[in-house]
């Protein structure tokens, strides 16, 4: 269970830290310290300067979304982190002593096509959800929040799988994704996403299965 924050300690220029086995996640909210707002005569940093205010401050990081967008972020919060000299907390589990992380949706089963036809409507009702905010934000335009929410991360099963925000496959397909991935971004720790929107318990329990069995061994070396 994930301890609950003092109330002083959650401010709108300030990480909120959620703990989730043993690792420190860290949420950058929209913030006049680390994103000026346009109202000040500047226009909004990028999202990728945003993302090195965690390695500024030597916390550990996870990323979401589309590789291609997740990788910029990560290379800034890397580069602030070396630029610090390393993690406030170093955990000695990880390589240099920081956890730097990628969230990733994860269906496994017997084949790639049974795989993705579990998915597809799972993830399609999923990612509604996650975007119902991000359109009415869209709709009401005009802030720097909404400069920040106006980032696709796909519309579809089909694009989000392409843009890597999806692995559904065999164990071996979702094994070598994951070992690709890991190379690219440089990362050293994966918050998989493995019960989501309308999969079943058996469905969900069975990648599970394969996933612990059949790739969690493979991901210990990287």
């Amino acid at each position: 269970m994930m301890p609950a924050l003092p109330r002083s300690s959650v401010r709108r220029d300030t990480f909120i830290s959620l703990a989730r086995s043993n690792i420190l996640v860290f949420i950058v909210e929209s913030s006049r310290k680390f994103s000026r707002n346009s109202s000040h005569g500047h226009a909004p940093r990028k999202q990728a300067n945003a993302c090195a205010a965690p390695g500024e401050h030597g916390l550990h990081f996870t990323a979401n979304g589309p590789t291609a967008q997740a990788k910029p972020n990560i290379a800034a919060f890397k580069a602030a982190l070396a630029k610090r000299g390393g993690a406030a907390s170093p955990k000695p589990e990880f390589k240099g002593g920081a956890a730097v992380g990628i969230l990733r949706h994860i269906v496994v089963a017997d084949s790639d096509a049974e795989a993705q036809r579990i998915a597809k409507p799972a993830f399609e009702y999923h990612l509604k959800d996650l975007e119902w905010l991000r359109d009415r934000a869209r709709a009401a335009g005009g802030s720097d929040l909404v400069t920040r929410l106006n980032v696709r991360r796909g519309s579809t099963f089909e694009e989000c799988l392409g843009n890597g925000m999806i692995l559904a496959g065999t164990p071996a397909t979702v094994r070598a994704g994951l070992e690709r991935e890991a190379a690219e971004l440089g990362t050293n720790y994966l918050l998989a996403y493995l019960f989501f929107g309308t999969l079943t318990y058996a469905e969900a329990k069975r990648s599970l299965d394969l996933f612990a069995k059949e790739v969690m061994p493979a991901l210990e070396k990287l």
